[in-house]
């Protein structure tokens, strides 16, 4: 039998993937060209996709304005706009910082503010072109590499594969194509990632001293301002944390034969005074949440037994395959009850993954102690209670992949750890082998063709927003009516300087006179009936565009001579 991989004095089981002592190894060179293609990844052609709608709301936040405030560039209605008039909506620097914490806390408090403020800073650094936005995600996407490596030490502490597994992690995220999508938009989603990571780093960091008897203090300490952090920059990783104390409590419970009532005590105790501390750090914005929030109706949408089944499949898959490198429509339409694709032979390869993580969680639960395999099950948990609310009282929570993060981390540490048993044992090597290098390969394929692309399924509603403006580039001149003046500033991105927009959000204002043709986007729909009631006017639903029309103006009736 094999003696245990000799662990570097810094970095653990990672000694070999890193310079130092007598070099990196095949290992370390394999580790080195995973990272260069994942930079590749994250930072090719930042400005391709389209800047879409939340992208857009980013912009307007980091340069502290409000939803009326944009408006307002847009007055009176029915005034042509040309994309220049809006470049002060998207240049930071120009208003108070104060002004971007009062936007994000009386308009949107559920988008919580730290992000926004590194990204502003950023700005003033980088400017505020899209390439320099989107830079910053992908920026804070690579310090996911050595988050994962912290976490890694605390999660396999006494592992003897601790380094196989950990290496196979990075090199899954590295590709994972749910971790590009989010890394290259201009959204908290990467700085998320990081700071659950470093979370249960701490947390796990904190338990281990105590079961070494260790003093713990400061180590809770620190997992309770990285809770914090943890709120502040995505309210939704509460639901890793919720997870994160329910491993606390159910570990305790697991083994209090051995260890004692006390340690549960102690360690319940020492996790609830840190999570006190975190929600006391963040009551200043929990106060503006609970005042200023809205509901969002388009949550609770109710879908199509099969629409929602699907797009947990769709869901689930993107650790390792992002389908729409296979449809040319989007995969998901969040204000129908259906989705516009529909999979079928695809649903084999979503099996198969299922399959292979299920072998993963046998095999962790076969060999591994409580301590390692409770963690990923509980954090891979936290999407299940509202996949069955869902199923029983309708809406599309559990569809939203953002707001399940640690969900997609759990299931690739599921995943490394499954292939990395695998690949220990000689007569599944060969498979794993396999496996490997197809996970991996599947992953390239589909994140390189999501790179390169005008659009993706991440814009959701702003996904047709590229035809859509080549459309309204066509025209002579060029002329986009909308009741949406957010959605007018996010398509004027993609406009010609001489493109006319303008805004019609009051049901009775008519088009101005000098307009002959031009392209309706999200029309209030009032407005748009009672356009249609006019003859006039010829109007024209444009497929397979959402609520997206060409309006052309009739020649008038001569006049009697």
């Amino acid at each position: 039998m094999s003696s245990p991989p000799k662990r570097s004095s810094r970095f653990g089981n990672l000694g070999g993937f890193w310079p130092g002592g007598s070099g990196p190894g095949r290992a370390g060179w394999v580790i080195g060209f995973v990272l260069v293609v994942a930079v590749l990844l994250r930072f090719s052609a930042l400005d391709r996709a389209v800047y879409w709608y939340d992208e857009t709301i980013t912009s307007v936040r980091i340069a502290g304005y409000t939803k009326e405030q944009v408006e307002d560039f847009f007055q009176p209605q029915g005034r042509p706009v040309f994309p220049a008039d809006l470049a002060p909506l998207q240049r930071s620097g120009d208003r108070p910082w104060l002004a971007t914490l009062q936007s994000l806390a009386t308009e949107t408090p559920d988008q919580v503010p730290l992000y926004y403020l590194l990204l502003r800073g950023w700005t003033h650094l980088a400017g505020d072109s899209v390439t320099a936005i989107r830079a910053f995600s992908a920026l804070v996407s690579l310090l996911v590499f050595p988050a994962l490596v912290l976490f890694g030490q605390a999660w396999l502490a006494d592992w003897p594969r601790a380094r196989s597994v950990i290496g196979l992690v990075i090199g899954l995220m590295a590709v994972s194509p749910i971790q590009v999508v989010y890394a290259r938009e201009a959204r908290g989603y990467s700085l998320a990632v990081v700071l659950f990571l470093l979370a249960s780093w701490a947390l796990l960091r904190a338990l281990r001293l105590d079961r070494l008897g260790k003093p713990t203090r400061s180590a809770w300490m620190t997992y309770g301002l990285l809770v914090a952090l943890n709120f502040y920059g995505h309210l939704p990783l509460a639901l890793g944390i919720a997870a994160q104390g329910a491993y606390v409590a159910l570990r305790g419970w697991l083994e209090r034969s051995h260890r004692g009532w006390n340690a549960l005590r102690h360690n319940l105790l020492a996790w609830g005074g840190s999570l006190l501390g975190a929600l006391v750090l963040f009551s200043p914005w929990l106060v503006c949440w609970l005042t200023y929030r809205k509901p969002m109706g388009w949550i609770d949408r109710e879908l199509t037994w099969g629409t929602l089944v699907q797009r947990w499949g769709l869901n689930f898959s993107a650790i390792a395959l992002d389908w729409q490198a296979c449809f040319d429509r989007p995969l998901f339409d969040i204000t129908q009850k259906t989705d516009p694709i529909a999979l079928s032979w695809h649903w084999l390869p979503i099996g198969l993954l299922l399959a292979l993580v299920a072998f993963s969680i046998r095999r962790l639960l076969r060999v591994a102690s409580l301590d390692i395999w409770l963690f990923p099950l509980l954090t891979g948990a936290i999407a299940l209670p509202f996949a069955l609310l869902d199923a029983v009282d309708g809406g599309q929570r559990s569809t939203i992949a953002r707001y399940f993060l640690p969900a997609y981390l759990a299931l690739t540490w599921l995943l490394a750890f499954g292939l990395s048993e695998a690949w220990a044992n000689q007569r599944r090597r060969s498979w794993a082998a396999g496996a490997i290098a197809l996970l991996w390969a599947v992953g390239l394929w589909s994140s390189s063709q999501g790179v390169m692309a005008p659009t993706w399924w991440n814009k959701y509603s702003s996904y047709d927003d590229p035809a859509i403006a080549q459309r309204v580039s066509e025209l002579q001149p060029p002329v986009v009516i909308s009741g949406n003046a957010l959605r007018l500033l996010t398509l004027a991105r993609r406009l010609p300087p001489q493109a006319q927009l303008i805004y019609l959000e009051e049901p009775d204002l008519p088009l101005p006179e000098t307009i002959q043709r031009a392209i309706a986007y999200r029309p209030q729909t009032e407005w748009l009936d009672r356009l249609k009631t006019n003859p006039r006017y010829q109007i024209q639903a444009i497929e397979p565009f959402n609520n997206t029309w060409a309006i052309q103006v009739l020649d008038r009736p001569a006049g009697p001579g």
